[in-house]
């Protein structure tokens, strides 16, 4: 629904609005981040007409408060500063997890996005920033958001999106942050014994394929070939990309 990115991204916009570092202040990896873009004229190129191909009538212009939305790559940067640096505040929305798709879902559908996105140092660039980030969910300074209140994971709303917690989760509810060392581990919480069976766990069931979490297989496909085509959630993959051309993909072809 683009009116939760709309609210979602005036909110972070507002926090960005607010923060009067220059670049060089900036986390290291996004600086490293913008001097890769200011240096490379393809990804420069790239980044503005993305941002110049997004179109500029609603709903993509302005986000609610009439201001307008991620227009160039440096205020997409200090996004992603924000982002990088803060822990994740329960949201009754899909974007909780996700909140950088937020910031390129319009710039990465246009033709200059599509194209700039298969470049490998850029790609590597976000597997910088996306391990920073890691680092930092990892860490006990991201465990601010694990209370009661309004937007913690413990508070009315989370509890509702997440009942019975306290029972189905191993976790301890008199020790601070019940117990959970980081968001990362709160995130990856185990289950408690019992709370949720796995049918045919004998080993001569093995040819069974338990769906993890609250996952089900999606499709099943036959005679793919290694440069196929086929869809999947709407855009076009092929074994050849999607495994990098691994010395695997032939086995699944």
């Amino acid at each position: 629904d683009h009116r939760v990115v709309e609210r979602w991204m005036d909110k972070l916009l507002q926090k960005v609005d607010r923060d009067n570092r220059t670049f060089k202040q900036l986390h290291p990896v996004i600086v490293e981040f913008k001097e890769l873009i200011d240096n490379d004229p393809a990804l420069r190129m790239g980044f503005t007409q993305m941002f110049d191909q997004v179109p500029t009538k609603p709903p993509y212009n302005n986000d609610p408060t009439l201001k307008p939305q991620i227009r160039d790559y440096d205020t997409m940067l200090k996004a992603f500063d924000y982002i990088i640096t803060h822990s994740l505040e329960y949201e009754d929305n899909d974007l909780v997890g996700f909140p950088i798709n937020a910031i390129l879902d319009w710039p990465m559908g246009t033709v200059a996005g599509l194209h700039t996105f298969t470049v490998e140092k850029l790609n590597l660039q976000f597997k910088k920033l996306f391990d920073v980030w890691s680092k930092y969910l990892s860490s006990e300074d991201s465990r601010y958001v694990l209370t009661t209140d309004d937007n913690g994971w413990f508070g009315p709303g989370a509890s509702q999106a997440i009942p019975n917690f306290v029972e189905t989760f191993n976790c301890d509810p008199t020790a601070p942050y019940h117990g959970f060392k980081s968001w990362d581990d709160f995130f990856t919480r185990t289950f408690r014994d019992g709370a949720r069976p796995v049918y045919f766990p004998e080993p001569e069931y093995d040819n069974i394929i338990n769906s993890a979490c609250e996952s089900e297989v999606y499709r099943i496909a036959y005679g793919v070939k290694a440069l196929d085509k086929f869809w999947l959630k709407g855009e076009p993959y092929s074994l050849h990309d999607m495994l990098h051309n691994d010395k695997y993909t032939s086995q699944f072809v």
